[in-house]
């Protein structure tokens, strides 16, 4: 019994630390995103940031001798590509260069609670004290806008398409990745995001193509364009989906609520910006209700059902 405890508990907080590695990838690749954006259109960063990760991810296949499976199953799992990478972030790329960094990090955060809205709906999960978890949850976001606050306050002019690009990118994430908690039972994380990658290329670098504007691409926008698209599609990822096997979806859903932390912290760290008293407090908010939820989660984990883990 002791044994299966230690195991328990080792499995749920790998699957936590995963889950905030990931959040800490797309942290990065939201500034690294909004720097190119800055001189480069959204369809033509898209394009590199999807090459990019997908050669990666084609790349990491063949080292590991895997190959894709093609059965009926598998290319249906593969389909959902078109929710995340295609749809996902080609809405978020067009809405990020109209919407400031801090909004677009206020909607993302949004995600946490459509996860938890999908997973009920659709897959019916059963969360017990459903209404403590709700409570954190809403608590988390309110930490969110706290740390957004002074960035929000210098916005002008907002823009009501760009809100609405990001919103409807958040909601197909969001549906991604309850599906994909499913997929990841059956499939290898690894080889399921490289299905869904392959499948996004397919469908989105002919369509897009004719709308890259190859001369306003320089080495140094190519080189934080891939590494964006990198962070975010495959390597933030894939951390995330191996998570899913480890912890339940709407924990990992809580988890996003770090990228606006992150990023602060970053921004503090790296470029020196000065951060508010107000800023503190929502990081405080957003750590303790993640905290809570953890140490709940902890607690309640004794009576699931372990699950195989692989990567």
């Amino acid at each position: 019994m002791a044994f299966f405890m230690t195991r328990l508990m080792t499995r749920l907080w790998a699957g936590l630390a995963l889950a905030m590695l990931a959040a800490f990838m797309w942290a990065v690749a939201i500034i690294l995103s909004k720097i190119t954006l800055e001189t480069t259109p959204s369809n033509t960063v898209f394009v590199v940031q999807l090459v990019a990760a997908a050669t990666v991810a084609g790349t990491v296949m063949m080292c590991r001798s895997e190959r894709l499976g093609w059965s009926r199953a598998h290319l249906l799992a593969y389909s959902t590509g078109l929710f995340e990478p295609f749809l996902a972030y080609t809405l978020s790329l067009y809405g990020l260069s109209l919407v400031s960094a801090s909004i677009v990090s206020v909607i993302f955060a949004t995600e946490s609670i459509m996860i938890l809205m999908l997973s009920l709906l659709l897959l019916g999960t059963v969360i017990r004290k459903p209404g403590s978890v709700i409570t954190l949850i809403l608590i988390a976001f309110l930490g969110v806008i706290m740390v957004m606050a002074p960035d929000l306050r210098g916005v002008k002019s907002p823009s009501t398409s760009g809100y609405m690009a990001v919103f409807a990118g958040v909601f197909f994430t969001a549906l991604y990745v309850v599906i994909s908690s499913r997929l990841v039972r059956k499939i290898v994380p690894v080889t399921l995001l490289t299905g869904q990658l392959l499948f996004c290329c397919l469908l989105s670098v002919p369509l897009l193509l004719p709308t890259v504007e190859f001369g306003l691409l320089t080495p140094r926008t190519i080189l934080m364009a891939a590494i964006a698209g990198t962070l975010q599609y495959y390597l933030a990822f894939h951390l995330y989906l191996v998570s899913m096997k480890m912890i339940p979806v709407h924990i990992a859903g809580m988890m996003l609520y770090l990228v606006p932390v992150f990023s602060i912290m970053m921004a503090w760290l790296i470029l020196g910006e000065r951060l508010s008293s107000i800023q503190l407090f929502g990081c405080l908010v957003i750590l303790g209700a993640i905290a809570i939820l953890n140490h709940r989660q902890a607690s309640d984990s004794a009576d699931d059902e372990p699950l195989d883990v692989g990567t």
